[in-house]
């Protein structure tokens, strides 16, 4: 199920403001230049007293409803401005919002489609807005689980709510553009949702994929390394197991998936060390930046070590805690690494 967000609220409706669900730039019957309608039958309007029904507070956080699938952090209004954080710490390192020929991809093609984008699992749909505004004559797509994006986006974007582990509602070969970045923690079958990727994609259309390392490490570590950070492997590897059997570490996978499956070519991948700290003169503000994003991080988790069966009583979690947060503020030369990959579907 695809349920629309973007739209105002029935009470309120306001067509200047470009939220109609069913728009296409020069397009008002909501048909694209692809000869498809975005206003699938399964696509409703949200109204505000429908959201309550995506969301559950447990531990004094706001959660999404839906418990059976492996996303395990809050997406209240602390984690959403933590996310924000991030993606400006990204557009700082990569020195822009995406990575590989996005800008050839997404040129504007007089006479034929109208360029599209999809953004998987896209958040607070901060990266859409931003590319949207960039590419005004594309068309962007963004869904995510919950309805945690503006109600008030781009004439030229569209959210939606549905759940990344199962089949997305674009026709094949419509995308020119597959973003899929922080998906860590939601997937459950990389695989499986590369192959939707790959059908919705046009011949020559891009995939781009970014996530972090699920805790900060050092560059060029040493054997000695993992001593000088017992707290954050601790915390890693409890992660690591609590989430074993709903979402693997992504990283390194994703290169060897997008080759094994045949569907792509031209990957590319790059790894970006960003510090963690004011241990690098050149770049404190963004570090301490930083360091702020991995503390706020510890306390999203908290309730998922918490939860029934996790194994942990509350002073393990403390100790946990405890060692993780003596780590990031008191070790030197910390970094955290975010992984870019990027392939031509063929």
């Amino acid at each position: 199920m695809s349920i629309d967000f973007n739209a105002h609220n029935q009470q309120d409706p306001d067509p200047e403001d470009g939220n109609d669900p069913t728009h296409v730039e020069g397009h008002p019957n909501g048909v694209s230049d692809d000869g498809f309608s975005d206003a699938s039958s399964d696509v409703t309007e949200l109204g505000s007293a429908d959201f309550e029904a995506y969301f559950q507070e447990r531990d004094e956080r706001l959660f999404h409803s839906h418990g059976g699938l492996p996303y395990p952090l809050p997406v209240d209004t602390p984690e959403q401005e933590r996310l924000k954080a991030l993606h400006g710490i990204v557009h700082t390192v990569l020195g822009a919002d995406f990575v590989g020929p996005v800008s050839q991809v997404l040129a504007p093609s007089p006479g034929r489609h109208q360029t599209r984008a999809l953004d998987i699992c896209t958040g607070t749909g901060t990266w859409v807005m931003d590319m949207a505004s960039q590419f005004p004559h594309t068309k962007f797509n963004g869904f995510d689980i919950v309805p945690i994006a503006t109600r008030h986006p781009l004439s030229n974007v569209q959210f939606e709510i549905h759940d990344v582990n199962e089949p997305v509602r674009w026709p094949d070969n419509t995308m020119d553009l597959v973003h899929a970045r922080a998906t860590d923690m939601a997937v459950s079958d990389y695989p499986a949702m590369l192959a939707e990727a790959a059908r919705v994609l046009r011949p020559g259309g891009l995939f781009m994929s970014g996530e972090w390392e699920r805790g900060p490490s050092f560059d060029n570590p040493t054997i000695g390394d993992t001593n000088r950070i017992p707290g954050i492997d601790r915390l890693v590897n409890v992660v690591d197991s609590l989430l074993s059997h709903k979402a693997l570490p992504l990283v390194p996978h994703i290169p060897i998936w997008l080759d094994a499956s045949g569907q792509f070519q031209d990957i590319t991948i790059q790894c970006y060390s960003v510090p963690i700290g004011d241990w690098d003169p050149t770049k404190q503000v963004l570090g301490e930046k930083f360091r702020d994003v991995w503390v706020r991080y510890v306390d999203s988790l908290k309730p998922m070590l918490g939860q029934p069966g996790s194994g942990l009583d509350e002073a393990q979690i403390n100790d946990l805690i405890t060692g993780y947060l003596d780590n990031i503020w008191n070790v030197p030369g910390l970094v955290g690494k975010y992984h870019t990959v990027h392939a031509k579907k063929i």
